[in-house]
């Protein structure tokens, strides 16, 4: 008994090892074959259902037909990976692979555990799965059947389709000869190293991916052969189009959420480099935290990244798109095609991130981006203002452009000047070659080697008293700058008027060297106000006014008490002019003009510098205009109404454009604010506002250590949120959460969450919501 049993063991124990087997389409025999390399089958089906995990098929040359498995009838379904590989030397040939397993429509999930790494095959007619898990591609060659033009059907034809799949990795494949190259929805996916070219349609077609990576591919050379009104099935052929596709609910669709867009080389395509859409019957849906880094760009027919639909924490770092002054053109499977495009566009979305780039056309300051900064831009917008760590370089960055591999010249202005202190997020430490990046990171996808730059320097806080208010408008925007933070100095927060339908705006110009704010073009009248200012009470008012041919009723604001109450002095080439506004009891606006004089009148084109002091007398509220900003006093005006002196015992600045007329107007830059004494009863960061408006104030310090103010103002008594929010939207720590009275407030947030632990250095956001619907968020930098 003892003896059959050891015999059984031994005879199970050889059938449980894994093998190795030799196919061989051309020469092998299912019959008398062992699969053996002396003795190989023919067919693979000669073993396939008996396959092990562990095991092995080598393929000669010859075509293997298709592998056909499908969840509703038998299929090996193992445990551990069995590798069909093409033998030394061969290149064996199948049709297609075809697997399908259950998944149902609500879900991700895969039921059939494939565990099969095909490496080396080239497949006629492409590889198809749907409710699989863990398949490897590698190193195939992958093609999908022709027509690939000529009809919708033909069009839509993917080499690669993953429908609802898991663990899935296409590495170091050439897909060409079909329309799409990949086209992927599941969970876990990896699509690396793959070489995408001569096709019609998309590259990658993202279409539902979650923590997925999509890595070192290079695609080129997408083109369909005809012009969209030239055939109703023409499509827009995109390196990499994400899109969440259709469905019935706003439930059932799948977005793309956690993919890694990597390394990849994109040029040479008859549409766009990169397209993001969400579902257009359900626009609320968005497409949430995607990267792009370190990816290197041509320039298309079409843009070159397109984000027309809003998409959550999408962040583009260390990207470099190529500059080709006069173009790039290529040879398709159909015509000759020249790509001049290299337009970046994006949209405003939550926490979207763009930094450390080389770009090329790239759109002005971004409202509400968490950062559009330290990119270097190569053909910008000549009215464009751009942030305060932007550089500004037409000249030749690349040592060889054509190369596409974005190796920076030697003096190359990107080299040390990207930043890893005010990334809100954890770089990626290594370039498009793999070099670590250095304390200094470069700018663009390519990192020079052998550098050992210094960190870049901080911002400095001073938590002490603010008297002096300053903006150049670097920064691009009308928010704070914290980096005018300096002793007893702060930057000025601006606010548009809520009933203007056109606006002030950051631009650039050549007079000033730099950015400036510009009035609408066009537009009808409109005003700007500092948020700061409320208790300002005597003070000079520095700035530069730079007159485009405006005739009249342009100038400063001082004394802003609201939209309704203030100083204006119309310093425009025929109207030099104080004019003060005050409301009646019954909230009407009325006018009364104080002064006129030619003396405080620009130029009528050209820079002009004026001084402005106001100061609360005796005799009344006195102010002195220095229209040279020389020192010398031009002109000297005191309002000894006492309804003004009590309606206007403080106030902010702001500027006041009366009407629109033309393209003429008054552009103004360097503003500077020093206060002589502020009124009683006030806090130093006061605001200009009117006490009908939902207003949420920036934070005062910020950047802040160990502490911050968060001021709101609510004009009647209802429910009232105010959140802090980290830089990927997840709640740190709620700072009210109750009824509340009409009024204005101030709480403090002191840097920890919910649990009262200290928070580490970074953006935050603190974010007002009301019971009746009101919502606003801003951001502010936390240093430890």
């Amino acid at each position: 008994m003892k003896k059959i049993t050891l015999s059984i063991y031994l005879f199970f124990g050889a059938l449980l090892y894994p093998q190795t087997y030799h196919i061989d389409a051309e020469n092998g025999n299912d019959i008398t074959g062992d699969g053996s390399y002396e003795n190989p089958f023919q067919s693979i089906n000669s073993v396939w259902g008996d396959l092990l995990g562990g095991e092995e098929l080598l393929l000669y040359n010859g075509n293997y037909g298709s592998i056909y498995e499908n969840y509703y009838s038998d299929y090996i379904n193992l445990n551990d990976w069995v590798t069909v590989s093409a033998a030394e030397g061969f290149q064996p040939e199948m049709d297609s692979v075809y697997y399908t397993g259950f998944a149902d429509d609500g879900s991700y999930g895969a039921s059939h555990n494939g565990f099969i790494k095909f490496k080396g095959i080239k497949f006629l007619n492409g590889i198809y799965f749907r409710g699989t898990a863990n398949m490897i591609f590698e190193d195939c060659i992958i093609e999908k059947l022709p027509p690939w033009t000529g009809s919708e059907y033909a069009i839509e034809k993917s080499a690669v389709y993953l429908n609802k799949t898991s663990n899935v990795t296409i590495d170091g494949c050439e897909i060409t000869q079909t329309a799409i190259a990949i086209t992927a929805l599941g969970d876990n996916i990896s699509l690396k190293n793959n070489h995408i070219h001569h096709i019609t349609h998309d590259g990658i077609r993202v279409a539902g991916l979650r923590n997925s990576l999509i890595e070192n591919n290079r695609i080129y050379n997408l083109d369909d052969g005809v012009s969209d009104d030239q055939a109703s099935w023409s499509r827009h052929c995109d390196a990499i189009h994400i899109f969440i596709q259709g469905a019935q609910t706003a439930d059932a669709l799948k977005f793309n959420d956690n993919v890694v867009v990597r390394g990849n080389t994109i040029y040479d395509t008859e549409s766009q480099g990169i397209q993001i859409n969400n579902y257009y019957q359900f626009m609320d849906v968005h497409n949430r935290n995607i990267t792009f880094e370190n990816n290197i760009f041509g320039p298309t027919v079409a843009n070159v990244f397109n984000q027309p639909d809003t998409c959550d924490n999408l962040i583009f770092r260390h990207n470099t798109i190529i500059y080709f002054p006069q173009g790039r053109t290529f040879t398709s499977n159909f015509r000759q095609l020249t790509c001049t495009n290299h337009t970046f566009r994006v949209g405003q979305s939550p926490n979207l991130q763009i930094y450390n780039n080389i770009l090329v056309n790239a759109p002005a300051n971004i409202p509400g981006a968490t950062i559009y900064d330290y990119n270097l831009i190569q053909h910008p917008h000549p009215s464009y203002a751009y942030s305060r760590f932007t550089i500004i370089d037409t000249n030749i960055q690349y040592i060889n452009a054509e190369n596409f591999d974005g190796e920076l010249i030697a003096n190359s202005r990107a080299i040390n000047a990207g930043t890893r202190l005010y990334a809100p997020s954890s770089l990626y430490e290594y370039d498009f070659w793999g070099t670590e990046r250095d304390n200094r990171p470069d700018i663009g996808a390519y990192e020079r080697p052998f550098e050992n730059p210094e960190m870049e320097e901080g911002i400095q806080i001073f938590n002490d008293k603010k008297f002096i208010f300053v903006d150049d408008f670097e920064d691009a925007d009308l928010q704070e700058d914290i980096w005018l933070q300096d002793e007893n100095t702060q930057g000025i927060s601006w606010k548009q008027r809520e009933s203007d339908t056109s606006f002030f705006l950051v631009q650039f110009k050549d007079e000033f060297d730099g950015n400036f704010l510009g009035g609408p073009i066009p537009g009808s009248s409109a005003m700007i106000f500092s948020e700061q200012g409320a208790n300002w009470k005597d003070y000079s008012f520095e700035f530069d006014a730079f007159n485009d041919y405006r005739p009249n009723g342009d100038g400063p604001i001082i004394l802003a008490v609201n939209d309704k109450n203030f100083y204006w002095f119309d310093i425009s080439r025929d109207s030099g002019r104080i004019v003060r506004f005050m409301s009646d009891g019954n909230g009407n606006q009325l006018s009364d003009l104080l002064l006129e004089s030619e003396t405080i009148e620009m130029p009528h084109h050209g820079l002009q510098k004026y001084a402005i002091k106001v100061e609360h007398t005796e005799n009344g509220i006195k102010f002195d205009v220095d229209v040279n900003n020389d020192g010398s006093i031009d002109l000297s005006y005191t309002d000894n109404q006492s309804s003004a002196i009590s309606r206007f015992s403080s106030g902010g600045i702001g500027f006041f454009l009366d009407f629109y007329d033309g393209y003429s107007k008054i552009n103004y830059d360097n503003i500077r604010v020093t206060v002589d004494e502020f009124s009683e009863n006030s806090d130093i960061n006061s605001h200009t506002t009117t006490t009908k408006d939902y207003r949420l104030f920036q934070n005062y310090p910020n950047p802040f250590n160990p502490t911050t103010s968060i001021k709101y103002q609510v004009p009647r008594g209802e429910y009232i949120e105010l959140k802090i929010f980290d830089i990927l939207g997840r709640e740190v720590t709620s700072l009210v959460n109750e009824q509340k009275q009409a009024g204005t407030y101030t709480v403090e947030w002191n840097g920890t969450n919910s649990a009262g632990v200290q928070v580490g250095s970074g953006v935050y956001f603190y974010q007002l919501r009301t019971g009746s619907g009101f919502l606003e968020t801003k951001k502010m930098m936390l240093l430890r």
